[in-house]
């Protein structure tokens, strides 16, 4: 795999070579699709830059594109996170110049306040206590029963060894995290960011809910501070939905249930 990572760096730079990157004042991100179908997606890509500036972000024919400004993944010098709205052609490229110049008004494709995020076509919630709502926007329907009662953080019992013998099930509901503090870690035309941090004991739960514009799924990031014993934590989503048929991840394949 490492020989043929080294040969997929090596074509791509020769590629790479034969791409004018012309202005020493702007910045540049080339991207590959290696696949043969157009895509649609959003770049993420940290850059040194000033975002005291204003900003404008183009493609290699000069067509402007939606882009955003967020914290870097490092933190050296002006590093900023780039988040860029583009379309690569089938087996072909796409090249992304960053340059000065006044920022276009744009039509937020997502928004976030306090409680609730939402986009063209979902609006998240956020309650008190740390759980969440989802609202298909296309159907007007409530995705878990209740509301505001997905993603609940609940904590049980688990007095067993480390094999559990004799066990048949952990079911015994003792607890769950709750006094919840939410605030917005970013709020963009093509990404909104809420923060959701709760407690139990002496643990802490932090979520952070990620919802791009014009996206049909809500992508979140879990950190678990965890310093209880003898207990075991799970997510609780009681979904509102008929005949549901879940999809499960298996090495090499999936299972349709």
């Amino acid at each position: 795999m490492d020989i043929a990572h080294q040969a997929i760096y090596t074509a791509v730079q020769k590629l790479e070579w034969q791409i004018a990157a012309e202005d020493p004042a702007s910045q540049y991100i080339l991207a590959f699709n290696p696949h043969a179908w157009d895509i649609k997606t959003n770049l993420e890509y940290d850059l040194n830059w000033d975002t005291r500036n204003s900003s404008l972000a183009e493609d290699e024919k000069g067509n402007l594109l939606m882009h955003q400004w967020s914290a870097g993944t490092t933190r050296t010098g002006s590093r900023k996170g780039l988040i860029v709205r583009t379309s690569i052609p089938a087996m072909g490229y796409r090249q992304i110049r960053i340059k000065a110049g006044d920022t276009p008004e744009l039509k937020p494709g997502v928004t976030a306040e306090k409680y609730t995020m939402e986009n063209e076509y979902l609006k998240v919630s956020f309650s008190e206590s740390g759980t969440i709502g989802i609202t298909d926007k296309e159907n007007g329907r409530e995705l878990f029963t209740g509301g505001n009662t997905g993603c609940r953080a609940v904590i049980i019992d688990d007095p067993s060894d480390t094999w559990s013998h004799d066990v048949k099930t952990f079911s015994k509901e003792i607890g769950s995290f709750g006094n919840a503090a939410v605030r917005i870690l970013e709020s963009g035309p093509l990404r909104s960011i809420v923060r959701v941090t709760s407690t139990y004991g002496a643990s802490a739960l932090t979520i952070d809910w990620i919802l791009y514009a014009g996206a049909r799924s809500v992508e979140l990031k879990v950190s678990l501070n965890w310093h209880e014993h003898l207990k075991m934590l799970k997510f609780s989503f009681p979904i509102n939905v008929e005949s549901p048929a879940a999809t499960f991840e298996t090495p090499y394949g999936f299972i349709i249930a």
